[in-house]
């Protein structure tokens, strides 16, 4: 019996309860009858309380016959209420997964996946319709991708055809934090955290990024405070959750809980050789090493266009300069969004460097919703500062942040021989300060590049290099998802 249905059970008889103490006999029995045949369909077996109801309705009649009194109706009652907290207690929980949009739901995937595992559970997975914010401010047309966005192991439920008021599912999770105060996207108002808690008494949220807050965020972030939990990464980044929200909110510091992050037992439970290329990226790479080109929306509105932009285009022609090395641009999913609704001008430029790149054909572009398959696929991170780049660091591969200033990023003057790359990328010992290199300050892109094209890091550096970064991040990675589903799970049946 799932949770919903016993606390429907037991607000059902003290409603009976109520009615008993008026002496409405007759509206009990009706009451009673009804509660043994939803007990039956619930449970779909004999149960000792259906018997205990139908004695009751037996002494209801004889109480209004003034064959029984109050006494023993009570007495019965409290019987009866003791059968269902033994009988009935509830040993199966309904949890609903909300995502709209994939290329965030690895937020959530592996604590699905846990639930699904558990014989015990009934996980709904459920995309739901979201929208595109105008340059207005007022949401575009409405979008929903569902079907051959999500990896096969995910069931989709139609949103639909799921009523999420009428099941009071036992906990609904969600990557959404914005709610209304989302500028790029926004998801349905149906789904809003401030709506969705009201047919919980679990509303979960697992934020879609692995970043820090700052207050900025905050203000935008309107949704955690409805949320009765919100699942964090690690003590330090719960301790900057629960401490600005409570100072900005109020929002008690107890619903802020540090589990780890299932962005990272994807990345870790992931490899190139989980995946299959379209044959024209095949082409492209025949064994040659990759670089993953990350280009963040915070940077491209930072910088400008006179900056950024002209980064962008050289980069990006560099590239094709070579035939050593491929690169593997992956935009922004919302950067087209964003711009449209921050900067038109700018978009026009940055559409015109993107259909120039496409044509060149010696580039990936990576516009999916599949942001793993490149993090397994390529050999090295280059680009903006982003939450990918956590992501990516996990994986032990080499991370260099771009400069935009430095404009013909493959053709840097360096003075620096392969050992000393080697040793810069994979050392003995690294601090916190060197996990994210900086372009120029100690290696170039060139650097970078005539690194992997020469040289094939071994296994033991790549895992060397993982577990350095995963103990300076101080990350609980693997299992994240294991565990946030059993603590849930804990704290849904909770007596």
């Amino acid at each position: 019996m799932l949770k919903y249905q016993y606390r429907l059970i037991l607000d059902l008889v003290a409603t009976i309860e109520e009615a008993q103490n008026k002496k409405m006999y007759a509206d009990c029995q009706e009451a009673a009858l009804a509660l043994c045949d939803s007990i039956e369909y619930m449970t779909d077996k004999g149960s000792k309380t259906v018997e205990l109801l139908e004695n009751y309705c037996n002494l209801l009649f004889e109480a209004n016959s003034g064959n029984a009194d109050t006494k023993h109706l009570n007495k019965h009652l409290t019987i009866i209420k003791n059968s269902i907290q033994q009988e009935l207690k509830p040993t199966r929980i309904e949890i609903a997964f909300i995502s709209h949009i994939p290329s965030m739901s690895d937020s959530l995937e592996s604590i699905y996946l846990a639930a699904k595992a558990d014989p015990l559970c009934d996980a709904y997975w459920i995309p739901v319709p979201y929208y595109r914010i105008e340059p207005n401010g007022e949401p575009g047309e409405m979008r929903f991708e569902s079907v051959g966005y999500y990896p096969d192991n995910i069931e989709l439920t139609d949103y639909t055809s799921y009523d999420i008021e009428a099941r009071q599912p036992d906990a609904i999770f969600t990557f959404n934090i914005y709610d209304a105060g989302n500028i790029v996207t926004r998801i349905h108002p149906d789904f809003y955290i401030e709506k969705l808690c009201k047919f919980t008494d679990m509303l979960v949220c697992v934020p879609y990024f692995v970043e820090d807050l700052n207050n900025y965020d905050v203000v935008k972030a309107r949704g955690l405070l409805f949320a009765h939990k919100i699942i964090l990464s690690s003590e330090s980044v719960r301790l900057k959750y629960a401490n600005l929200f409570h100072k900005n909110y109020e929002v008690p510091k107890s619903r802020f809980i540090a589990l780890g992050n299932p962005k990272y037992d994807k990345v870790l439970s992931t490899s190139k050789h989980d995946y299959s290329l379209p044959s024209n990226w095949e082409q492209l790479i025949q064994g040659k090493p990759t670089i993953l080109y990350n280009t963040s929306l915070e940077d491209i509105l930072r910088e400008g266009p006179n900056v950024y932009l002209k980064k962008l285009g050289n980069t990006l022609s560099s590239f094709g300069r070579r035939k050593d090395i491929v690169l593997w641009w992956r935009p922004h999913p919302l950067t087209e969004a964003t711009l449209n609704a921050a900067k038109q001008l700018m978009l026009r430029e940055y559409i015109r460097i993107t259909e120039s790149y496409k044509k060149g054909n010696y580039g990936i572009f990576d516009d999916t919703a599949d942001l793993h398959r490149a993090i397994a696929v390529t050999d090295a991170y280059y680009g903006d500062t982003s939450s990918l780049i956590s992501l990516y660091l996990a994986t032990g591969k080499p991370v260099l942040l771009q400069n935009h200033t430095v404009a013909d990023a493959t053709n840097e003057f360096s003075d620096k021989t392969p050992e000393d790359i080697q040793n810069i990328l994979y050392p003995e010992d690294i601090d916190k300060n060197k996990l994210i290199l900086h372009e120029m300050q100690p290696l170039t892109l060139q650097d970078l590049c005539n690194y992997l094209v020469n040289n094939k890091p071994s296994q033991e550096q790549i895992t060397l290099r993982q577990k350095l970064v995963t103990d300076i991040i101080g990350l609980p990675v693997g299992g994240s998802g294991s565990n946030i589903y059993k603590y849930i799970s804990q704290q849904i049946l909770r007596p």
